[in-house]
């Protein structure tokens, strides 16, 4: 059950608005719903990027998952969490020498390699520190798939090595390399895939892709990372993932190819999915306007700690689930949220139907909040307080895992 509207009063009784509110046990059942769809014969990772809480990488590292990390800060906050290092996964396209030293030096599991130069470049470091770094080869396959909101492969990309570069000079070369070791593949079509039989379709290239390798260039890969995109129904016109057909029609691709992948350790990337439902962003009503004809509903937090309800960056906006706090949506108008910034962007919900009595001291409630929320916005932006970030635990119990900022925060990495 999501958090009732009691235990929400309830907190706004201690903390002031805007506030991010998850909830751990929606957490906890999108992580079984995901083991669940493979009989537990894949291994998860949590992208740290969706939600870098150190709570809730605990609660994945509790929970059995490895983590992918982007960045030497997430790295950091994977080891802080006490995910053993072996199950930490490093990728992004643009690690620099130094990021690439600091991900040795800790002892990062695997580095997810984006391009030939960068192969160099993590050999001549493991070299320099007299150790082989396992990698995978982040691969940019030549299909594209279909059903994705934003795909990243298939199409000129900053993100992987084109299949057609994996050649017999490509092998060749990464033979004479002696300090890295060549571990796997990783395969990430995009994001927001709502599609089963298109999850189902790539999965299928990749197996095909990593037998068509191992076969022509007499490699043994121990690791078949499927990237993830699991997709989220945030719209109107969404429809959430079948989870039971996606689990018969996965295991049943599981089966065709037992005999390939028994000797493999096959891996998942969620971040979105695991963390996006069990999330809202929560702020008060401070004013509503009529102008021109439209009502605006103005809060106390926007779009510098929402980006993605404001949709900043996008041509295309749409608007998240939204409702207002203890009051019946039977009867509604348009309205235009808001928040406080100095900005025409600074709207979270736009024409969107609220209740006809929406007034001031209201709280707005923005569900499915709980990915690409605060640490995906412009928080810098007009120097505000940072929002709080709380989390209702299995036995009801509110957890603070950031707290309010304060005015005098904005000077704090500054130079006098």
């Amino acid at each position: 059950m999501p958090v009732k509207d009691a235990t929400i009063r309830r907190i706004l009784n201690e903390y002031k608005s805007p506030f991010y509110l998850y909830d751990q046990e929606i957490l906890l059942q999108s992580i079984r719903q995901l083991y669940e769809l493979s009989d537990n014969r894949v291994t998860l990772l949590y992208s740290v990027k969706a939600n870098p809480l150190l709570y809730i990488c605990r609660l994945m590292k509790q929970s059995g998952c490895g983590l992918e990390v982007s960045s030497q800060g997430e790295i950091y906050l994977a080891i802080k969490a006490g995910v053993e290092k072996s199950r930490i996964y490093y990728s992004g396209p643009g690690k620099t020498v130094f990021d690439i030293q600091y991900a040795i030096e800790k002892g990062v599991g695997i580095i997810s390699v984006e391009s030939v130069d960068e192969l160099n470049l993590i050999n001549t470091v493991a070299l320099n520190k007299n150790i082989i770094q396992p990698v995978f080869i982040r691969i940019n396959p030549n299909y594209k798939s279909k059903g994705l909101r934003f795909s990243m492969t298939g199409v000129s990309s900053q993100f992987g090595i084109d299949e057609e570069v994996l050649n017999d000079n490509f092998f060749d070369e990464i033979n004479l390399l002696d300090n890295i070791q060549v571990v796997g593949i990783h395969v990430y079509f995009g994001t927001q895939n709502l599609d089963i039989n298109s999850i189902i379709q790539n999965t299928e290239y990749i197996f095909r892709l990593a037998i068509r390798l191992e076969q022509k260039y007499s490699i043994h890969f121990k690791y078949i990372n499927l990237g993830g995109g699991f997709g989220v129904d945030y719209f109107p016109n969404e429809s959430s993932l079948d989870m039971i057909e996606f689990k018969h029609m996965f295991l049943k691709l599981l089966d065709k190819y037992h005999e390939y992948l028994q000797s493999k350790n096959i891996i998942m990337e969620s971040g979105r999915f695991l963390t996006a439902n069990a999330g809202m962003f929560i702020t008060k009503v401070l004013y509503v306007k009529e102008s021109k004809g439209k009502t605006f509903v103005i809060c106390d937090g926007g779009s510098n700690f929402h980006a993605s309800s404001a949709f900043l960056g996008r041509f295309i906006r749409n608007n998240f689930p939204i409702r207002v706090l203890g009051k019946n949506h039977t009867k509604t108008k348009p309205c235009t949220i808001v928040g406080p910034l100095c900005t025409p962007t600074d709207i979270l919900g736009q024409d969107y139907n609220l209740p006809i009595d929406i007034s001031k001291g209201d709280y707005i409630i923005i569900e499915k909040s709980g990915a690409y929320g605060l640490t995906n916005s412009p928080l810098k932006f007009l120097s505000f307080n940072t929002p709080a970030e709380l989390l209702v635990d299995q036995k009801g119990q509110i957890r603070c895992m950031r707290h309010h900022g304060k005015p005098e925060d904005v000077l704090r990495d500054q130079m006098d």
